[in-house]
C-alpha cells in the first residue's frame, strides 16, 4: 500500500464482510454496485443481471455433488 501511494498509483477496494457458508448472495450483492460503477453489464439487462453473470463452475458443487441414485 505504501508503494502504491509513493508511486501515485490509483486503486479502489471493495470490501464486504460475509458469514460462513453459502456466500453466493453476498457475491451478487457486491457485484451490483461494481456494475453500477464500471458498467460491466448494460442497464437494459439490470433486472436480469443475475442471469447474465458467469459464475465459477465450482459453485455448482458448493454443497457437494449429491449422492449417486444407485445407492438407493
Amino acid at each position: 500500500l505504501k508503494m502504491l501511494c509513493t508511486e501515485d498509483i490509483s486503486m479502489a477496494v471493495m470490501l464486504m464482510f460475509c458469514s460462513e457458508g453459502d456466500n453466493i448472495p453476498d457475491a451478487f450483492a457486491l457485484v451490483y454496485p461494481l456494475n453500477d460503477w464500471l458498467h460491466l453489464i448494460s442497464e437494459v439487462n439490470v433486472f436480469l443481471s443475475r442471469l447474465n453473470w458467469r459464475v465459477p463452475p465450482s459453485w455448482m458443487l458448493l454443497f457437494g455433488s449429491g449422492l449417486p441414485p444407485l445407492l438407493f
